[in-house]
């Protein structure tokens, strides 16, 4: 229903780009043939190297201004792997310059579905808004979901049947990790601990940055706040979000694995070394671009929570004869690169520290907790966030 919105914006960044020199673009490619060839050299997968091989041949070819032979190596390229977000981008270019326009364009767009940074920082600069309708409009309806939700423990329990729902779920802590937004769809990494207290005790004052308890990635269609799919994470970090895939990476090793980010359903897997050559040659200064930046938001650790909420008891944990209660909110919004100022998250974690006579002592695993809340951005407010977090 909403993928119309995607077009225009899709066709309009793609034709500012054609509309600039071709071969001034074109030789942006053809100068990464070094890079291309190191990277070439840290796969340990020999099929891997084999299928970089056409884009390293390609690149040589523009360089030295051969772009019959490039399109060859790039057609190949493309064929042999359709991930590769490099090759049709390039093709497409090289078939735009070539004369042939309409299919070239449809490369280009291809390859700026699967991910909008692939021809690098400054090819989503001043894109055009997208404006709704009237009518558009009425179709979007606020929503907003509390991350212990029984709906949403529900279709988790049904896509994890090993993990069943016990009472304490009902108060279990949620807490959101990172969330990326990109076109139609949000990946939310979340963490659920029912034991926050017991992983984050007082003494916490030099512990570094971490998470406790199980994660898991879901995905979201941001127009309807339906939640499509779930993932377990234990594993895995969350990259970012494209309008086609979720992009996870392997702790241990690095590999990616992308997913439909409509399904979840895993689509292929790489090394890093291999992902930076085919699908993400900007990878190592997207956080520099202001739009990635703003699309990917992670939010506080529970150790930094805990010290915010222990610098409101006080610093010198003062005596108090009755019991504290205090809360602490880590609220930011992860803004949509496609579609600036619509269909964009809002985000929130309610944490909260609960106190008696200035320690954490003796008062059940719920003395530091933590609720979690999702919303469409600008239809958030305080009544949503009531009850967030464990009684």
């Amino acid at each position: 229903m909403f993928e119309w919105l995607l077009k225009p914006i899709i066709d309009a960044v793609i034709s500012k780009t054609l509309e600039a020199s071709l071969d001034k673009v074109i030789s942006q490619f053809a100068s990464q043939d070094r890079a291309i060839a190191e990277r070439m050299a840290s796969m340990d997968e020999k099929l891997e190297r084999l299928l970089a091989a056409h884009l390293k041949a390609a690149s040589t070819f523009l360089r030295l201004g051969r772009f019959e032979q490039a399109r060859d190596e790039l057609v190949m390229a493309e064929a042999n792997d359709p991930l590769s977000a490099v090759a049709k981008f390039w093709l497409g270019l090289v078939l735009v310059r070539a004369g042939m326009h309409d299919l070239g364009t449809e490369k280009c767009t291809e390859a700026f579905s699967m991910n909008p940074f692939v021809a690098g920082p400054n090819f989503l600069a001043n894109q055009p808004v997208a404006e709704l309708s009237e009518e558009t409009t009425k179709l979007i309806q606020p929503w907003a979901h509390d991350l212990t939700d029984d709906t949403l423990f529900e279709q988790f329990q049904r896509q994890h049947t090993k993990i069943r729902r016990r009472s304490s779920y009902k108060k279990a802590n949620t807490a959101v990790r990172q969330v990326s937004c990109n076109g139609l769809y949000a990946l939310v990494l979340w963490n659920i601990d029912t034991e926050y207290a017991a992983a984050y005790p007082s003494e916490i004052e030099t512990q570094s940055s971490s998470w406790h308890g199980q994660s898991f990635v879901s995905g979201f269609h941001i127009p309807r706040g339906t939640c499509l799919w779930h993932r377990h994470a234990h594993d895995l970090d969350l990259s970012y979000a494209t309008p086609e895939f979720a992009i996870l990476r392997l702790r241990e090793n690095g590999r990616r694995r992308l997913l439909d980010v409509t399904s979840g359903v895993e689509k292929g897997e790489m090394s890093e070394s291999y992902f930076r050559t085919v699908f993400s040659p900007y990878e190592g200064v997207l956080d520099e671009l202001s739009s990635f930046s703003k699309a990917n938001i992670r939010m506080l650790a529970p150790d930094i929570a805990l010290k915010s909420c222990k610098k409101i008891l006080g610093a010198d944990y003062a005596p108090y004869a009755d019991r504290r209660d205090i809360t602490y909110t880590d609220s930011c919004v992860a803004k949509n690169p496609l579609l600036p100022g619509l269909f964009s998250i809002h985000s929130t974690n309610l944490w909260r520290l609960i106190s008696f006579g200035g320690s954490m002592v003796s008062v059940g695993r719920n003395n530091f907790s933590c609720g979690a809340t999702i919303a469409l951005s600008g239809h958030s407010s305080t009544k949503q966030l009531q009850g967030a977090g464990p009684a």
